[in-house]
């Protein structure tokens, strides 16, 4: 039975969720300064207007997280590096709905 452990340890690192979320625990919650936020979750209003609320690591959007424009469009999904890298859906306020992958920030397809 000492063998299941280590398979199923690497199984999460395969699918990329050995985090606190995929393991049923509660995140951290970010404090300080941004740029030092890392394996926590918070909420970051951009100078832009847009507002992210989601994990973080190494002062970026890291993880799941919500990305909000001003005009209420929304990407909620996976990002990496602070873009849009992995599963979500971006939902246009004013327009439409679609779900997807994306790598480096750009729509991959369904």
């Amino acid at each position: 039975m000492n063998h299941v452990k280590p398979l199923i340890v690497t199984a999460l690192l395969m699918s990329g969720c050995l985090t606190n979320v995929c393991l049923g625990q509660t995140p951290t919650e970010c404090s300080g300064d941004v740029s030092a936020w890392s394996d926590c979750t918070g909420t970051q209003e951009l100078k832009d207007g847009r507002k992210y609320v989601g994990e973080f690591r190494n002062g970026l959007f890291d993880g799941n997280g919500a990305l909000t424009w001003k005009d209420g469009d929304q990407y909620v999904g996976e990002f990496k590096a602070g873009v849009r890298n992995g599963t979500g859906t971006v939902t246009l306020a004013k327009l439409a709905k679609f779900s997807g992958r994306w790598v480096d920030g750009r729509y991959a397809g369904p």
